[in-house]
């Protein structure tokens, strides 16, 4: 059977048209859920790291505090062991210099989230890590010897059995204890 040129061009149209029209009846990732998922995704990662590390060296990091957020002078000594940036020297927690923390969002400023570096993203030293409302994470590390992690998450104690650290956002509205906050154990 042979088709005129007419014919497979109608043809053709009509299976574009059907693409298209598929197409823009996709589901979309709102921009809101972008920044849950980016930062539910950064939020595992710090726990991981934590976990890797006390797999390596049998212990958690010694930063100074058991309860601290990225942006603090604690945090921002846990951040550079993770990243493996640590300063060398005899007192090192990650001597070997092993990239536990992988590569989050790097970025010059902490609005949008992410990891971001002193001198505007020149230095080499991490400043925060912030999660995507631009506030930085808050960590609670298990006291050496106990069995169970320990905290306050906003609205109550919470005690986690045979759990070494967690990970805290506050969410979009920014402020810790309600519904939309972001938790990794």
């Amino acid at each position: 059977m042979k088709f005129s040129p007419f014919t497979i061009g109608v043809v053709l149209l009509g299976v574009f048209a059907v693409l298209g029209g598929l197409l823009m009846n996709a589901p979309t990732v709102s921009g809101s859920k972008l920044k849950h998922i980016q930062t539910f995704n950064d939020a595992s990662g710090i726990l991981q790291a934590l976990r890797n590390f006390e797999a390596e060296y049998h212990r958690l990091p010694n930063v100074g505090a058991l309860d601290l957020t990225t942006d603090s002078r604690e945090g921002r000594k846990l951040l550079a062991i993770l990243l493996g940036k640590e300063a060398v020297g005899s007192g090192m927690e990650n001597p070997r210099q092993i990239t536990f923390l992988g590569s989050p969002k790097v970025n010059k400023t902490k609005a949008k989230g992410g990891l971001v570096y002193s001198n505007g993203g020149s230095g080499a030293t991490p400043e925060g890590l912030y999660d995507a409302w631009g506030e930085p994470y808050e960590v609670f590390l298990r006291v050496g010897g106990e069995d169970a992690l320990t905290f306050h998450d906003g609205k109550a104690i919470v005690q986690l059995p045979g759990t070494a650290a967690a990970v805290l956002s506050k969410g979009p509205d920014k402020i810790k204890g309600t519904d939309d906050d972001i938790q990794k154990w």
